[in-house]
Formats: C-alpha cells, sequence, structure tokens
C-alpha cells in the first residue's frame, strides 16, 4: 500500500491535466488550476490565491500565488487512501518560495475538529529544497478520512514539486556514542539543561570536581542540588537535568543510555523519544560505593528526538557518558570526541557577548587514531564564516586549550554558531560527533547594571540567574511575575496549610540584585480558602495545570488580607501589583468545576474532561477584587501602584467573555479610574507593523470602550501579557535537532520587532512579553516560549529584540509615515536623539526603502548588522536630529 500511495501522489507530478478550481466556493477570491488529485482548501478564509501548474525540467510543479490575506491561510490538500495504516512514514517534497511565509505541512484530519495528526513547518528559500519528515502514526481515527495538507501563511509565491508519502526506512543509526561527548570536565554541553525554576548558584550548583579523575580520565562535573524549589505546579524536590537530543540510534537494536556517577545521591535516570519516556531505571549512590554506571536499556522502536533525563536529590559527580549497542560501550572512551564551552563567567554561560567583546572558548578534545587538527568555525545568520586549525598533541593526548576568535568586522551582531571538529592530515573531516555552541552579541542595553523605572520593555521569566541575566541582556527591565514567578507571591504557593506560611524572599531579592523591576500578581487561593471546597467534581490538581489554585476565594476579607500581607511584606520591593488574572477566562476565573456542562451555563471553559464555571457577571466580582487590594495599599500605607481592568482583546469562544464587552461593563462599573493603569492581554499569529494591523484593531476591541465611555483614557495602558508566536522555531544549531534555518530565525525576530513596534505606535506604556519561562528540554516544546530555546538557551531572535529595546530605550513614539514603497516608518525620539523602525507592508512583495547617503542617519538591519536592502524584515535608522529632520531623510530615499 506504501508503494502505492506513492505511485499515486507521483502521477499528480507527471500527468499534464490539470483540475480548476471553482472561484464560487469562495467568492472569486480562489482561482487557477491544480494537479490532479489535490483540492482546494481555503475558501473558508479571507484569502486571494491564485494557482496554476508548470514544468521545469521536464517535471510539473505546483504553484500558489497568494497575493493577499486578510484572515486564515491558503490551504491545498491530496486525500490519503482509506486504508493508511498505522507505522513510520517519511513525507517528503521539493519547495521554494518567492517572497516570505511559513508552510505547514502533515497529515490532518478532513472534517473537524480538523486535529493534525502529524505537523511540521518549513521556511522555504529561493531555491529548489528537499525537505523530508520522518513521523510515527500510532493511532489513527476510526472512519476519519485523512489528508496531506499544505497550510501557507504568507503573500508571497509558494512552489510545490515531487509530493511523496512512503513508510520510512528503518534508522540504521550509528554503532558509536550517541552522545556527542565523553566527559563533562566542561560543564553541560550545548543543548542540555535543567529544569526551569531551579536556579544555578543557589538552588544547584554546577562546578569541576577539583581534585577527582573520573573513568573518562577527565576531571567529572559535579552537580549539587542545594534544596528543593516551589515551581507554578508543586514543590520540587528533586532536580531533572535533560540532555540534547542524542544521535540516531538504529532501529529495532537494544541501546543502553547512561553514565558513570559517584556521591550521595537517589534518583532516576530515564530515556524519552519526544515528551514520552521509553524507559527508566531507579538509582541509589553512596559515596563508599565509588564510581557506578548507571545506564538504562531500551529499544528505538520509533523515529523521534531521543534525550536522557537525570532527576535526583543530593549530590552526584558525573563522567563518561554513553549511549548505543551495549558492545561497543569498552571503545567509547578509546573514540575521539571534543568540548567545546564559553569561556567563564555569567554572561558566558549564558551565551552572551556584548559589542567589542572577544569570542573566547575553552576546547577539550581527544583525538581520534586519524585525527590530526581540531577546526573551530564560527558561522553567523548571513553565512559568514570564520575559522582557526589547532594541532593536535602529536603523541595523540587530550587537547586543552582556550582560544580566541577573531570575528569579521561587518555584520558581527546576532546569532554565531561555533562548530568544533576533528580533521585528518588531508584536511577531510572525520567521523567524530561535532561539538556545537551557539554564542549571541548584543550591543550592551542602555540600562546594563542599574534599574530603569520608565523603561516601557517587560518579560516573564523564571527567577533564575542565567535567564535572569538573559533578560536584563537583552533590554528587558521590568518582570510580571505570573506563570514564572507567580510561586513567589500567589497565596495558593505561599500559604499551603492554614496559617502556615513559606515565603521566598531570595527569589524576589534574585529579581531585584540583576536590577529587574517588578509587576507583582495577587493571584490564586489555596484550596481551603476557595471555592474549590465546593466544586461539583474533582478538578485537575495543582500538579496536572495551573489553573486549579484559580478558584476563586470565599472570604474578599480573606484576599484583602493577603493583599495586605504581601504588599506591607515586599514593599521597596515590588511596588507595582496586578489583580488576579485574566477574569474574562473561566480557566483563570472560577468558581466551580463540573464534568457535564448545565444547559444554563454562562460563563465557562472546557478543560482536563470537565468544564470551568465562571460567575455570570465576572467583570462585577473582578472589579470588588480591584477594590479589596486598593484598600490594602491605603492599609498599608506605602506608595504603591495598582493595575486594574485586566482586559482582552478576544472576541470570546465558548463562554469566555468578549474583550470589547468585558471592557464596557468594567467601564460602567468605574473601575478604569479606579486604578493606576489599564491591563490588557493579546496574543495573534499573523504578521503585524502596517495601518489596521491586528495589534491596532486588538487594541480598539480592549481600550476602545474604556475610551469611549469616558471620552478619554482615564489612566494610561500597560500591555502585561502576549506574544505574536505560536510556533517558535528552535536554535541555530546544525547537528543537533529540531535546528532552524536563518529565514525561520529572521522571520521569528522580525514578528517579534513588529509586535512591540506596534504596540508602542498605539501608547502601550509597558509591554511583557510572553515568555521566557516555558522550557523543560526537547521534550516539552511549549507553543509560547519566547526568545529562548527549549534547551533555556537564548534564541538566536532575541538579538533582533536587544537591538530594538537598545535603540528605542528612553525615546517616546511621535508619528508612523509611509516612506519608499509601501514601507512604514513608526518614529521615536528624546528630543535629541531619533530613531525609525522601518516595516515593510507583509501583504505587498515590492516594499521596500532603500537609504540615501548620511552621515547624519545610520541605517541598520534587523540584528543591527549593515542595512540589506529589498529585504522583507525591519530595519532601523538611528541618529541626532529631531523627528522631522528624520522622515525629512527616510522621504529623500537613493
Amino acid at each position: 500500500m506504501g508503494r502505492f500511495l506513492s505511485l499515486l501522489l507521483a502521477v499528480a507530478w507527471l500527468m499534464t491535466v490539470s483540475a480548476a478550481v471553482d472561484p464560487a466556493l469562495s467568492d472569486g477570491r480562489v482561482t487557477g488550476e491544480l494537479l490532479p488529485g489535490w483540492r482546494e482548501n481555503s475558501e473558508w478564509a479571507k484569502a486571494w490565491v491564485h494557482y496554476s501548474v508548470h514544468r521545469e525540467n521536464g517535471k510539473a510543479f505546483q504553484r500558489a500565488d497568494v497575493r493577499k490575506i486578510e484572515s486564515g491561510y491558503c490551504q491545498f490538500d491530496f486525500r490519503l487512501p482509506a486504508d493508511l495504516k498505522p507505522g513510520t512514514w517519511e513525507l517528503r517534497f521539493k519547495v521554494r518560495l518567492l517572497g516570505r511565509g511559513r508552510l505547514n505541512t502533515g497529515i490532518r484530519m478532513v472534517n473537524a475538529p480538523y486535529r493534525w495528526l502529524f505537523k511540521t513547518s518549513v521556511h522555504p528559500g529561493g531555491e529548489w529544497q528537499e525537505v523530508s519528515k520522518v513521523f510515527s502514526l500510532r493511532r489513527l481515527p476510526a472512519g476519519e478520512p485523512l489528508s496531506i495538507l499544505m497550510q501557507f501563511n504568507g503573500v508571497a509565491v509558494l512552489d510545490l514539486q515531487d509530493v511523496e508519502l512512503v513508510p520510512a526506512k528503518p534508522e540504521t543509526g550509528l554503532e558509536q556514542n550517541l552522545f556527542r561527548q565523553y566527559s563533562l570536565e566542561l560543564g553541560l554541553p550545548g543543548a542540555w539543561s535543567w529544569q526551569n525554576c531551579f536556579s544555578d548558584g543557589d538552588h544547584v550548583v554546577f562546578s569541576p570536581a577539583s581534585g577527582e579523575t573520573g573513568p573518562s580520565g577527565m576531571t567529572p562535573l559535579k552537580i549539587e542540588m542545594r534544596s528543593g524549589v516551589m515551581t507554578s505546579y508543586d514543590y520540587r524536590d528533586t532536580l531533572s537535568i535533560y540532555s540534547a537530543p542524542m544521535l540516531p540510534p538504529p532501529s529495532g537494536r537494544k541501546i543502553v543510555a547512561g553514565m558513570m556517577l559517584k556521591g550521595a545521591a537517589s534518583g532516576e535516570l530515564a530515556v524519552r523519544c519526544g515528551s514520552r519516556i521509553v524507559a527508566k531505571r531507579s538509582f541509589s549512590l553512596r559515596p563508599e560505593e565509588g564510581w557506578r554506571r548507571v545506564d538504562v536499556p531500551f529499544t528505538a522502536s520509533e523515529r523521534g528526538i531521543y534525550t536522557l533525563e537525570l532527576s535526583f536529590r543530593g549530590t552526584v559527580l558525573c563522567d563518561a557518558l554513553y549511549a548505543g549497542v551495549p558492545e561497543k560501550l569498552a571503545e567509547a572512551g578509546r573514540s575521539g570526541w571534543t568540548e567545546l564551552a564559553p569561556d567563564t563567567g555569567l554572561n558566558a554561560a549564558a551565551g552572551i557577548l556584548f559589542r567589542g567583546e572577544p569570542v573566547s572558548l575553552r576546547v577539550l578534545a581527544r583525538p581520534a587514531p586519524e585525527a590530526k587538527t581540531l577546526k573551530i568555525e564560527a558561522v553567523n545568520l548571513y553565512g559568514d564564516r570564520v575559522n582557526c586549525r589547532i594541532p593536535f598533541p602529536g603523541n595523540g593526548g587530550t587537547l586543552r586549550k582556550t582560544v580566541a576568535l577573531e570575528l569579521p568586522a561587518e555584520r558581527r551582531m546576532g546569532a554565531w554558531r561555533l562548530e568544533a571538529s576533528q580533521l585528518d592530515a588531508a584536511g577531510k573531516t572525520l567521523a567524530v560527533p561535532v561539538a556545537e555552541r551557539v554564542v549571541n552579541l548584543l550591543p550592551r542595553p542602555v540600562h546594563w547594571g542599574k534599574d530603569a523605572p520608565d523603561s516601557p520593555f517587560g518579560i516573564h521569566v523564571q527567577p533564575v540567574n542565567r535567564h535572569l541575566v538573559m533578560a536584563k541582556a537583552v533590554g528587558a527591565n521590568w518582570v510580571r511575575l505570573h506563570d514564572a514567578g507567580v510561586q513567589l507571591l500567589g497565596w495558593a504557593y505561599l500559604e499551603r496549610k492554614p496559617g502556615e506560611w513559606h515565603f521566598d524572599d531570595a527569589g524576589i531579592q534574585r529579581y531585584r540584585r540583576h536590577h529587574l523591576k517588578l509587576l507583582g500578581e495577587l493571584t490564586t487561593a489555596p484550596s481551603f480558602r476557595s471555592y474549590a471546597v465546593k466544586s461539583s467534581a474533582p478538578y485537575p490538581t495543582l500538579r496536572q495545570s495551573v489553573t486549579s489554585p484559580y478558584f476563586l476565594p470565599l472570604s474578599m476579607e480573606e484576599y484583602r488580607s493577603y493583599c495586605e500581607r504581601i504588599i506591607r511584606r515586599y514593599a521597596g520591593e515590588v511596588d507595582v501589583f496586578d489583580v488576579w488574572n485574566e477574569p474574562w477566562l473561566p480557566l483563570f476565573f472560577h468558581m466551580d468545576y463540573v464534568k457535564k456542562l448545565p444547559e444554563n451555563a454562562k460563563r465557562w471553559a472546557s478543560f482536563g474532561g470537565g468544564y470551568y464555571l465562571s460567575p455570570d457577571d465576572p467583570a462585577k466580582l473582578f472589579y470588588e477584587m480591584q477594590k479589596q487590594v486598593r484598600q490594602a495599599v491605603r492599609n498599608v500605607g506605602k506608595s504603591i501602584r495598582v493595575l486594574g481592568v485586566n482586559t482582552t482583546d478576544s472576541l470570546g469562544s465558548e463562554g469566555r467573555v468578549p474583550g470589547r464587552e468585558f471592557s464596557r461593563r468594567m467601564a460602567e462599573l468605574g473601575a478604569a479610574e479606579d486604578c493606576d493603569a489599564i491591563s490588557y492581554h493579546q496574543y495573534l499569529t499573523g504578521l503585524t507593523g502596517f495601518p489596521g494591523d491586528e495589534v491596532e484593531r486588538g487594541y480598539e476591541r480592549a481600550i476602545g470602550p474604556i475610551r469611549n465611555h469616558s471620552g478619554k483614557l482615564p489612566r494610561p495602558v500597560w500591555f502585561t501579557e502576549g506574544s505574536p508566536l505560536v510556533e517558535p522555531c528552535d536554535g541555530f544549531y546544525r547537528t543537533i535537532p529540531p535546528g532552524a534555518s536563518p529565514a525561520e530565525i529572521f522571520d521569528t525576530g522580525d514578528r517579534i520587532v513588529r509586535f512591540v513596534t506596534s504596540l508602542l505606535g498605539c501608547g502601550v506604556e509597558k509591554i511583557f512579553l510572553y515568555s521566557m519561562g516555558l522550557h523543560n528540554g526537547y521534550g516539552t516544546l511549549n507553543p509560547h516560549r519566547l526568545l529562548i530555546t527549549a534547551a533555556g538557551e537564548l534564541h538566536p531572535s532575541a538579538a533582533a529584540y536587544a537591538n530594538l529595546t537598545s535603540l528605542l530605550e528612553g525615546k517616546r513614539f511621535v508619528r508612523r509615515v509611509t516612506v519608499g514603497n509601501r514601507v512604514y516608518a513608526s518614529i521615536f525620539s528624546d528630543g535629541t536623539k531619533s530613531t525609525a523602525v522601518l516595516l515593510p507592508d507583509p501583504a505587498y512583495r515590492e516594499a521596500k526603502w532603500s537609504p540615501a547617503d548620511s552621515k547624519q542617519w545610520c541605517a541598520v538591519d534587523l540584528f543591527g548588522n549593515r542595512f540589506v536592502a529589498n529585504s522583507p524584515y525591519a530595519a532601523l535608522v538611528t541618529g541626532t536630529g529631531s523627528p522631522a529632520e528624520l522622515e525629512t531623510y527616510l522621504k529623500q530615499e537613493r
């Protein structure tokens, strides 16, 4: 059947007869013709598409000319045979793109609920690119038709050729160490991580085990878990370390994965394929036992990303990593391997360098028998490269060295991937795993090392040192304590038993030590003081979901007392507070949980096999909570600001309250005047940065009713949660999956810059992006993760955000003007210096602007490097002069 399916698809690319698209189905928006077997599926969307069939080198290819998208996507699909079987499949095709956009593809249900059984994203370039994606279909929905869906989001010309779905060949894998390193002397390797609430240097300490020689002959890595930590889910008394994805294991073979351990600890070693644990083993260590190999046997029965998870409490020394067939274990220590690490220091550990700082690396390598030199190469997103070669010792001994790399004078800013590979005498690369690291060259933030209360730039981030360094380094100066950090102030986390309070003052101080101002959140309630005690059905536990502590408090007086306690304790450290969270969303504002939805239910949200029920008039009850917080501030007698309203741009779905309706009700109650700032949230997926974009429309839905009711905005507006991303690409690694193309990284950075610029253009006073706190290794990829990778490393797109914040800090939005050919320039100024953020119209392929020669003004690209002509991505122009002078220059253009 697999061969039949492959031939069935291939027929479409060989036949000259095509099928016409019926334009009447889309009111004339979609026209043209498709190859046989393919069906148009965009009639539901507001997308203008013309399909055509062309030939190149004797082969037909499908072209989709997407001319305009107001909502939805361009979609077309190929119906799969009804007898498709579960198994491991390979989807492969050729694709190229004129313009910018993202192609989502995979296997999806034809009918509602349109669930993806497999989904992947591709950012094609201007040349034909071969794509191959291997995946497992473990169970198929009975009786449901399936299709290969091509879902394109972008105004561009998409070409597609040679689509095939075939049974995947068994993974031959490698009969070598599937870990890229054998030793851990230089610390955790690239793409390794640990549980996201454990702060390095506080809850956990990583250090070389000085004076100790491990089984590898190298200094072991010492990991000391000093204490457990309260997370936004529960108290964790074990620390988890997550490996980078292993090299592909051979299918059907017995594999062992583990390491040599020593110390005083107990825990578990587990192998994951994606998020699923495929094998695990418990262990207990005593110091007198010495070194002991702890490994987990498993069989790679499906394709996917395999990682190792080490969870323990205590102190361990780690060395001699090995994953592979058992019979090759003895050879692992004799094979070649390389470790690569940034030079010492907190910034270096976070993968950050500021402009002008040297790239300094520590190298540790055991040469393979044929290796003569070690090549270290740095490559950036533009493809610029620089390298050096270091000879191995003549006796074949271990190479230890600190290496300085001189980057090119131009296009230095942004992400650089550092690769170390072993070469033979002829300069040929040997089959020794490449060691990789990514460092990010950023502009030094305007407020590095000091508080910036007037800064508009905020983030959500855990109280973890390396991430606080990252947040401050990219120009964020404020943090909202929601999800990431909610455990420090949330009532349910602090009073876990009646009358027993547990505060984490050190967590609050950690933020402040990094000069991050705090927006505290007075939220959640202990189950014994909330409507949880009256729940109609068992509700999801805190470990299962962060929604459980958002049952509303039984007593408003008790809620006010809790608020007073927090405000009094942290006055001076936290001087702005948010009230609860998202009262328009029953997931975070509920009074009951039921298994069957009542017929008269008005406000509800489905979750965990049941339904959360909110009060019929959530605005009224939320305003009562807001008044309690205001009273608590007066009782404490401190100069504390309180955010109010907490609305949304949402159109409303299920039993959620539409933002326009919620804002109108809050305005009628007087809540907008009874606060110090109005807060709102927005999440979106489309590109922004043009007049009437989704940011502007969302702002109007959320804030317009308040302005209209009062005749003007009674208070400043803070954007306290949201993101322009839902499917972030991951990292800039080449050999460590899943990786990302430069086009994906440019696209991600551009979306963030457009989003922030549009919000500032609406007059928003502060912006808290969501979130740098959502990472726990490659087994749990969170769709709202932003500015960091799945391993918690700085995402390359963060350099675009850093470039934006460094040039806009201290400046106010002045106006937006159109320059060049459909390029929108948002001008900011502090009265002396001015900066324009240039955003080409994403719906117009020919949008461009070219800078005239100037000594006064400097044009740079998305990451702060030299300006790139005809780029669809954001650019910035900055210099000393007034907004009028800058506008004049922008309109000169070459």
